[in-house]
């Protein structure tokens, strides 16, 4: 019926009308992905946000068009404080899954952005609906993240949750296996195992991980190779040293790539890891002593009394020595299975920031110096990841027929890359992924040369 509404109004030359009446009626109802949020928001918080972002969007769009990426309630609120200040919406972007494209008029695919001059364009990404990719997807167009301006850019939006609670490792959950997301054939006669956490997690974010990059690279040259991505939000190398001797080993990967270290150190900083074990997260005491404390444990066995929940005696070793004798030992796992073992020291937005001696953006210094509030830290973030990332990397220089390669400074020269202090757009995963495939091409030619393991 709306089609032909919208059809006779094209006749009559009334469909920009026609639009307009039709956001005003159905509002906040555009789509099903949105109720929840328009449920979620009252109307008076939708004005305050647009009262906070307001003079702020006036002035980063001086002298451009701006344009929506995606529609829902706070588009009409915003066009409308927009209005107000003689600056008007040029076009709304908009995706299949948003249902807008059948109205025409100023609705346009987000490809379509593809026509216009992108260097007089400001986007406002308002979607709820993959917003990180949605983001990437612009960079790739050519828009820098000066052109951006996002409403929600949660991590945890497009991330897989973590619906387990495993013994041995914590929260994790079921992909195509435990904790393992497939890509290609799970039969496959070569394995590539990648592990890590949410940086290298298949799901994050909604954006290709460098693991399903990597993938789709070699599948074509390489049909008899599948990757199993292993990553999960939270990893410390500890935790990949758990899954690989549990998980991994039985399921006869034919090379084995950590990518980590972020967590290792961040982890410290907010002590999320057990105050005397940098191997046991602090939560998972937690658990055992309330099991404790409320009769649980001591349930099962009369003639066991427990009094306490240890985690081995206290550990001597600092961060830097923990991720890599941990990377170690998963060396020692791998050869002692004839497996190929790659391991790689991750970049991070901090360290960068310390090293280029950029003014920070504000709303990060914000978000740094709340955590250093929260968790009662010592020194401010930037300090103690400078200090510990440079103890890593004067280690490795210092390791003998080093099998670590140092990935810090890979993103020391790119604009672009972070989504927050560690995670990035699909265009840093491409680099990693290019950089990971340059190291193991040669394996992956010889194993196609019919060299079995």
């Amino acid at each position: 019926m709306r089609a032909k509404v919208v059809k006779l109004a094209k006749i009559l030359g009334i469909h920009q009308v026609y639009a307009a009446l039709w956001r005003r009626t159905v509002g906040a109802y555009r789509s099903k992905h949105d109720l929840d949020w328009v449920e979620r928001d009252s109307e008076r918080l939708l004005k305050n946000r647009v009262a906070e972002v307001g003079d702020s969007i006036l002035q980063k769009s001086a002298g451009k068009k701006i344009v929506f990426i995606g529609y829902n309630a706070f588009a009409d609120y915003m066009r409308t404080f927009l209005e107000s200040h003689g600056r008007s919406i040029y076009k709304y972007f908009v995706d299949e899954q948003e249902h807008f494209l059948d109205e025409g008029g100023d609705f346009y695919s987000l490809d379509n952005i593809l026509c216009e001059e992108i260097h007089t364009i400001y986007a406002l990404v308002i979607t709820r609906i993959d917003p990180f990719r949605k983001v990437s997807l612009l960079l790739d167009y050519g828009f820098s993240l000066e052109q951006i301006w996002t409403l929600d850019l949660d991590k945890e939006r497009g991330t897989k949750g973590k619906e387990c609670y495993d013994v041995l490792l914590g929260y994790t959950r079921e992909d195509d296996g435990q904790g393992f997301t497939i890509f290609g054939n799970r039969d496959s006669k070569y394995k590539i195992m990648t592990l890590g956490g949410s940086t290298t997690d298949a799901t994050c974010s909604g954006l290709r991980s460098w693991s399903e990059l990597l993938y789709n690279k070699i599948k074509d040259r390489y049909p008899d190779v599948s990757v199993w991505c292993g990553g999960m939000g939270s990893f410390v190398s500890s935790t990949e040293l758990f899954k690989l001797i549990r998980d991994g080993i039985c399921s006869s990967p034919t090379m084995v790539i950590s990518y980590s270290g972020f967590n290792d150190i961040y982890d410290s900083y907010i002590s999320y890891m057990a105050a005397n074990d940098k191997m046991v997260y602090k939560y998972q005491i937690e658990f055992l002593e309330k099991a404790l404390q409320d009769g649980i444990i001591n349930s099962y066995n009369p003639k066991i009394k427990v009094k306490k929940v240890t985690s081995g005696d206290n550990s001597n070793w600092d961060i830097a020595r923990q991720w890599i004798e941990n990377e170690r030992m998963m060396k020692a796992v791998c050869e002692t299975n004839n497996i190929v073992f790659r391991s790689y020291f991750q970049p991070c937005r901090i360290y960068e920031e310390v090293i280029k001696g950029d003014p920070v953006n504000a709303v990060y210094m914000e978000y740094y110096d709340r955590l250093k509030q929260e968790h009662n830290a010592i020194e401010d973030i930037h300090t103690f990841f400078s200090k510990w990332y440079n103890i890593v990397i004067e280690k490795l220089k210092e390791e003998k027929n080093c099998f670590i390669t140092d990935l810090s400074g890979i993103f020391l020269h790119e604009n672009n890359i972070y989504t927050d202090e560690c995670h990035v757009y699909e265009k840093g995963n491409r680099i990693i992924c290019n950089r990971i495939y340059k190291d193991i091409v040669t394996d992956l030619d010889q194993w196609s040369g019919g060299e079995d393991r």
